[in-house]
């Protein structure tokens, strides 16, 4: 497979490599920089391109890109002290060695290894000039966190790409499934148990909100079956130290290794769908808010290569933007690629385990961990044929390992994304989507107004006898039985509805995400309620969709309260049928009735416009509770919790998925998929009502009166945390904290038009992250905080003389190279 692999890049490479000079030793270089400080580099070869960009990235996020290289290497403690050791050792046993990254990138085509090479070339540039000036030119963190930048090479380019987009790809459910079965059957018995836990990890729900409306091409879903089973202590033990962890983690703002964003939305128009006959492309790609931002505005020419639009910093290719002809973008896929097996020990030896019929030695590799203002650390980890072991118990003879689909061929993802900024057609399109192993789905427009959508990922084709939702035994008889072909993924070019809406749900009706799919999955918790309905609902009816429409998407998916949307009609109900069964419902009623279902503050007041929000609320989490709680104990909060931690009524989270299980339980038998069991005991109104009263209880002793009215709750404050994505500090510096949103990271809207395609973007807080030793931030360090904050664009520029006519510096630099 490997060397199949490494064909395929090659043969892609000498196909696609048209940039001019590629062998010549020296390349110009010029770069322009706009009135909002994003980087326009022009060049004449692929080398002078990428020097350029990593000459630039650099100036703005070096210290950033170099939080990143030492996430995926395991060495943030050296610079962050003790209390990231844990993280780094997660990071080191799970991701590839140096070695191996440098491995795979031999096995590139040509162009890719130049790419890195000259990224990498184009960094170490910045920094010799730091060290030349280091008061003015070298960013004040080096100094304030006590470092000095170090020599990049490609394969530290390729780690940033991995220290997110890999990182992401690895998380499952397997254990929290295993171990909400095994509770439920301890509580309830084995049959009733079982049923409960197929209402809560459906697996695959055919009524899903899809991508695809029709039956999409690719894998039928895996069977379900339980023959597979996981002792309830280890299942529960290793459930309560990852508890334990996240805990820790969140004191500092950490992603527990493995815990995905499950986030990002896209929504497209084909031609004769839109307003305009152009075909239209909206994205909001979520890495939540970050100091600097997670992602940087760029501008690409060179001869082959045309594009402009943001991406995550440091990497080596443009996730979200445009070309003239085309609009481009992606979304997570969180599928599932990833599976937990359980080692059989040697009881005379725990560092073997059974294999195909005999005892094998496992692989042992030694880590030595620098820790600042400690002395060194040294670690020993332990993998098997499937991957690394996260746990071991030795008194029961088992051990816990993981393994990932796609960690033979990471850097696919970054050949693929460079070919589909590239892709000029539907069909490169294509070509490129499914070069790339990674979980991700990807868009497409172009100004011939066909839009298209492909989900990526290489799949395991899994053994008959596992079951996907759980753990399987490592013994050799569930093992993978290769991968299913990613030109059969999910995938569509110009649907016949007009429009293509993603916002991390299903992809298609037949495909299920396995262990995912569930209480635990967020966002990959595919079900019958999803997010997904506050795009498509800002525009339900509408003949024809315009880039104003789009504009009010997003202002919609980020105020719109989703929970209220689909829930407070099945309240309001309860109510207007009961308004003698309490003295304040006549009044709540009217007020809940008028809320428009948003967490508006119109006049910036710092208070949430209605106070019908307040009362929503209020009996939100105590309905979910009195509700689920007698049948599920302590695992109702699952159906809360699994993003951005336990539900807190007077203020704003991330939104999980949906809540299908909820909408299945309100229907009833009128659901399209009944659930096993009426959770509601015959008494759906009564619990209901019970809920709204002491929600009212709550809310009266919270605001101190019994004026309904006042019931207006201060308006959830989002800070830029001085991080990455991964919780590893940045910067000491702060920005002005705005409202909490729903929403991209940044906002980019394309229209595809006949003369050249149009589009804006906003990436707050701002393009340059770069502090001088003296304080002095650039003045590009959040000078699009408050356009992001009003809803505002600017445009992108990826015509030359549009470049030229917005810059407002020009920098030539001279590429020499072997």
């Amino acid at each position: 497979m490997k060397k199949a692999l490494v064909l395929l890049f090659a043969v892609w490479s000498v196909l696609c490599f048209t940039c001019a000079d590629s062998f010549s030793g020296t390349s110009p270089v010029t770069i322009y920089r706009d009135d909002f400080g994003a980087p326009h580099v022009f060049a004449v070869d692929l080398e002078g391109l990428y020097y350029g960009y990593g000459y630039a990235a650099a100036q703005d996020r070096l210290f950033q890109m170099d939080m990143l290289r030492r996430t995926y290497w395991g060495r943030v403690s050296e610079v962050h002290g003790a209390k990231f050791l844990e993280f780094d050792k997660a990071m080191r046993r799970d991701n590839l060695t140096r070695a191996q990254v440098k491995d795979q990138i031999s096995g590139l085509g040509p162009q890719y290894q130049v790419i890195l090479r000259s990224f990498a070339d184009g960094i170490n540039a910045t920094i010799a000039e730091a060290a030349a000036d280091p008061g003015s030119k070298l960013p004040a963190e080096f100094k304030n966190f006590g470092i000095e930048p170090e020599k990049w090479k490609d394969e530290d380019v390729a780690a940033v790409f991995l220290s997110v987009m890999g990182v992401f790809m690895d998380f499952s459910r397997e254990l929290e499934n295993k171990a909400l079965l095994d509770y439920l059957i301890k509580k309830h018995g084995e049959k009733r148990g079982r049923a409960l836990f197929s209402d809560l990890v459906p697996g695959n729900d055919p009524n899903a909100y899809n991508t695809i409306p029709a039956a999409a091409p690719g894998a039928a879903p895996a069977k379900k079956k339980a023959s597979n089973s996981v002792p309830l202590s280890m299942a529960r033990e290793l459930i309560e130290e990852t508890k334990a962890l996240q805990s820790a983690y969140a004191e500092l703002g950490i992603l527990l290794p493995g815990e995905a964003p499950s986030a990002s939305y896209a929504f497209l128009v084909s031609a004769k769908k839109s307003a305009s006959g152009n075909a239209l492309l909206m994205g909001g790609p979520q890495f939540s808010f970050h100091l600097p931002s997670d992602l940087y505005e760029v501008g690409l020419h060179a001869p082959g290569i045309d594009a402009v639009g943001s991406t995550l910093t440091g990497y080596p290719f443009i996730m979200f933007g445009q070309t003239e002809r085309t609009a481009f973008s992606s979304t997570a896929g969180v599928d599932n690629i990833t599976d937990y097996f359980e080692e059989k020990l040697n009881p005379g030896n725990p560092r073997q385990y059974w294999f195909m019929g005999k005892w094998r030695p496992m692989e042992q590799r030694k880590e030595v961990f620098k820790v600042k203002g400690e002395d060194p650390k040294e670690i020993t980890f332990s993998y098997t044929v499937h991957g690394p072991i996260v746990k071991t118990d030795e008194a029961k003879g088992i051990a816990y390992s993981k393994q990932l689909s796609c960690k033979e061929d990471y850097l696919s993802g970054f050949v693929s994304f460079y070919e589909l900024m590239k892709a000029q057609t539907p069909e490169e399109f294509k070509k490129a989507a499914a070069l790339s192993s990674l979980s991700v789905n990807v868009y497409f427009a172009d100004t011939a107004g066909n839009i298209g959508y492909f989900h990526q990922g290489k799949y395991p084709k899994r053994n008959n006898k596992a079951n996907p939702l759980f753990p399987s035994p490592g013994t050799g008889e569930y093992e993978w039985q290769g991968f299913h072909p990613t030109a059969q993924n999910p995938h569509i070019i110009n649907p016949a509805t007009g429009i293509i809406a993603n916002w991390n749900n299903k992809p298609a009706k037949n495909w299920s995400n396995g262990d995912l799919g569930g209480v635990f999955g967020g966002a990959a918790g595919w079900g019958m309620d999803h997010r997904v309905t506050l795009l498509t609902d800002s525009v339900k009816g509408k003949e024809k969709i315009s880039v104003d429409d789009l504009k009010k998407m997003v202002k919609d998916a980020t105020l719109g309260h989703l929970w209220a949307q689909r829930f407070k009609p099945f309240l309001l109900d309860v109510l207007k049928r009961n308004m003698k069964a309490d003295p304040r419902i006549p009044v709540a009623f009217e007020i809940l009735a008028s809320w428009d279902d948003t967490w508006s503050d119109a006049n910036d007041d710092g208070l949430y416009d209605h106070p019908g929000l307040s009362l929503f609320n209020a009996w939100w989490d105590i309905a979910l509770k009195n509700t689920f709680e007698d049948e599920l104990g302590e695992y109702w909060g699952a159906l809360e919790s699994s993003v951005g931690g336990p539900f807190n009524w007077e203020k704003r989270k991330r939104y999980p998925g949906g809540h299908p299980l909820f909408l299945r339980a309100l229907l009833g038998r009128k659901a399209p998929n009944p659930l096993s069991h009426d959770y509601f005991n015959g008494k759906r109104d009564q619990i209901l009502l019970k809920s709204f009263i002491e929600g009212l209880d709550r809310a009266e002793k919270k605001f101190g009166c019994p004026d309904l009215a006042a019931w207006r709750m201060p308006v959830t404050p989002m800070p830029y945390a001085a991080t990455t994505i991964m919780g590893v500090p940045t910067t000491q510096e702060k920005v002005k904290m705005t409202f909490f949103m729903e929403r991209g990271t940044e906002n980019h809207i394309v229209e595809m038009k006949q003369g050249g395609a149009e589009g804006v973007m906003v990436v707050p807080p701002g393009s340059s992250g770069f502090v001088r030793g003296d304080g002095t931030k650039s003045p590009h360090y959040d000078d699009q905080l408050e356009m992001f904050n009003k809803f505002q664009y600017k445009p992108l520029l990826i015509k030359e003389d549009m470049v030229k006519a917005k810059a407002k510096s020009k920098l030539n630099l001279q590429y020499t190279y072997e």
